[in-house]
């Protein structure tokens, strides 16, 4: 797995279309982040596995099944999974 260069900052571009805004919170597995979709225009969360985790094969198994399982789920009070993966700098 690819090291991690650095925790996200605001401003910052992230796979090629989400610019970072702010912080919204973070917790034991990594944080969450309000961004812009620049393709899109519209504002989604981007959450982030924690620089501590990023290389343990077992926290990226568990970060992929929390994706894949929060896209199957739908309901007015449920968010979208719109994207899944690892940023240019190996960040899942």
């Amino acid at each position: 797995m690819p090291s991690v260069a650095e925790e996200p900052r605001e401003g910052q571009l992230v796979g090629g279309r989400y610019r970072l805004i702010q912080p919204l919170g973070a917790g034991g597995m990594g944080s969450v982040w309000r961004a812009t979709h620049l393709g899109l225009g519209v504002t989604v969360a981007v959450k982030f596995l924690s620089q501590a985790l990023a290389g343990h094969a077992e926290a990226h198994a568990r970060f992929a099944r929390e994706a894949s399982t929060a896209a199957m789920v739908r309901g007015r009070h449920v968010v979208d999974v719109l994207d899944f993966g690892v940023d240019e700098l190996g960040r899942p």
